[in-house]
């Protein structure tokens, strides 16, 4: 679906990479009014990254190292849809810190 930016929040300026930002969008009809990106990387690498921290822990923190810089990325399930027969699938995942 398209995605219809609105606005961002940032405490920058950014001295250093990876970092995260803060955004609101409507995708597909739903509005995020709190949703985030990490700044240095493709949003292709932070489905990539969101995908695997999911696959090797849902609903739990992933902790990673990403550029020598490390980072915590929460994911919860999505299992209340009317498709997918049961089947449970990324409700959210987003950078939770940086430590």
């Amino acid at each position: 679906g398209k995605l219809n930016y609105y606005s961002h929040s940032f405490d920058g300026p950014w001295t250093s990479y990876p970092d995260v930002m803060g955004l609101q969008f409507m995708w597909d009809g739903y509005y995020k009014q709190v949703g985030s990106a990490v700044i240095g990387c493709s949003p292709e690498f932070d489905l990539a990254i969101y995908s695997l921290c999911y696959i090797a822990r849902p609903g739990k923190h992933c902790y990673l190292s990403l550029g020598g810089q490390q980072l915590i990325i929460q994911t919860y399930t999505w299992n209340n849809s009317s498709y997918g027969d049961g089947k449970k699938f990324i409700g959210s995942a987003y950078p939770v810190s940086m430590y």
